[in-house]
């Protein structure tokens, strides 16, 4: 038995070891954090691998009765599986600023193959250095049980009760552009995964203050006054722009200056600086802005097409003679966007497949894959359509362009762009130019 806790803390030891060379590589390279914010994801993620360790030495204990010579490796695997996810957390956190949750659980295994084809971002150089740690970790294993000079075993089987006295790191005060960063991707991904899978639905009740976003009906009409009232009824025009948000747009963006229209209207427009969004991904949008429809366990789009009973803007609209008609320059099957669409029986649904063939689409990446026709296309596309669409309609663009891999359809905005990066003194605008 003693020889066995020297192995689990030597398999410890080896575990951290592996996952701090892979979270510095890429803090440093990547997410250029400085030496208090690298200190604080270095923290959480030891934090995570010791107390995942205690897990796996619970999952190990059938195969130790097997094989007391061999059931470091099955430990091992389990290091080099969570290594592995880390890695790839951490990969699409440089991609998008943001760290996978639960979304994932919302798309199909096809849905997560085009969207990992789609993407440009592959480390080829960080991909070879996760496979050298991982050999070398194997070989460390190997070693495991000749005899060592030190006592580092001892303070890696220490390590994991004190894991759990110890707190999480402070980092509520982070500015929400870095907020991120400082997390552990996969303390975040996982915790996000066990609440989808096992933690029940809450019972709302009206005499708890833990759900402060429930209020009693309120028939008041605070924007009535704010909109000029015609006698016919208007035309209604949504464009939903992928990945644009806070970060970008107002007064108060982290990154601003590359939507200087927008920000002109916000002075004389309905502005809000904020908005509760039940999901992070695009698969939400439709629900989310049109009916204000729970996420419900994988997402609503997920339903389709035994959706429950509801209601949208869409269906109400149509009851009230509008033609209803919904724009999008890929292929509306992805997430169910056309099942959602024919459940709400929109009048003209445009997909890629509408297009006509003298359109060009964005270009692909280096597998030649494609998400469809950017927003020039969609919007010419798109205006000759209503041009001949009788009053009043309403019209949903959903756009494409500002979408992985981000590669820019033209070159007419470079010059603004090359003028924005040298305004700034931040080294994101450069190190994201395509983005911008």
């Amino acid at each position: 038995m003693n020889n066995s806790l020297r192995q689990l803390g030597q398999l410890i030891a080896i575990g951290l070891g592996v996952m701090f060379c892979v979270q510095v590589l890429f803090s440093i390279t990547y997410l250029n954090q400085d030496a208090l914010e690298l200190f604080t994801a270095l923290y959480s993620t030891s934090l995570f691998i010791l107390r995942s360790s205690l897990w796996i030495s619970l999952i190990s204990i059938p195969f130790w009765f097997v094989s007391k010579k061999n059931w470091k490796w099955f430990f091992f695997a389990w290091i080099g599986i969570l290594t592995i996810v880390h890695f790839a957390l951490l990969n699409y956190l440089t991609s998008t600023g943001i760290p996978l949750g639960a979304d994932l659980f919302g798309y199909s295994v096809s849905e997560v193959v085009d969207i990992a084809r789609a993407s440009s971002d592959v480390k080829v150089g960080p991909i070879f250095f996760l496979l050298l740690l991982l050999v070398k970790g194997a070989f460390l294993v190997k070693r495991i049980g000749h005899p060592t000079p030190t006592r580092a075993w001892l303070i890696g089987l220490m390590l994991i009760p004190i894991s759990y006295l110890l707190p999480h790191p402070k980092i509520t005060n982070y500015p929400e552009a870095r907020f991120y960063k400082v997390l552990s991707p996969s303390a975040y991904f996982w915790s996000r995964a066990f609440d989808h899978f096992y933690e029940g639905q809450p019972k709302i009740s009206p005499e708890t203050a833990d759900y402060p976003f429930l209020y009693p009906r309120d028939r008041s009409n605070p924007l009535g006054e704010l909109l000029t009232s015609k006698n016919d009824l208007p035309n209604i025009i949504i464009i939903a722009v992928e990945g644009l948000g806070a970060d970008f747009v107002g007064p108060k963006a982290s990154f601003g200056g590359a939507t200087p229209f927008l920000d002109s209207l916000i002075g004389q427009s309905l502005y809000w600086p904020n908005c509760l969004s039940n999901t992070g991904r695009t698969f939400g949008v439709l629900p989310t802005l049109t009916g204000s429809l729970p996420y419900g366990k994988t997402g609503f789009m997920d339903y389709g097409p035994e959706f429950p009973t509801h209601l949208t803007l869409w269906s109400w609209l149509k009851v009230n003679g509008y033609t209803s008609s919904y724009f999008y320059g890929g292929n509306p099957n992805f997430d169910n966007q056309d099942v959602f669409l024919e459940a709400q029986q929109v009048d003209n649904l445009y997909g890629e497949s509408s297009f006509p063939t003298s359109l060009l689409k964005m270009p692909g990446n280096a597998e030649g894959f494609s998400w469809g026709y950017g927003d020039k296309e969609l919007f010419d596309f798109g205006i000759k359509k209503i041009n001949g669409f009788g009053n009043p309609f309403f019209s949903f663009f959903m756009t494409l362009t500002t979408h992985d891999p981000f590669i820019p359809a033209s070159d007419a905005y470079a010059a603004q762009v090359s003028a924005l990066i040298a305004s700034k003194e931040s080294d994101t605008y450069s190190e994201y130019r395509n983005i911008f």
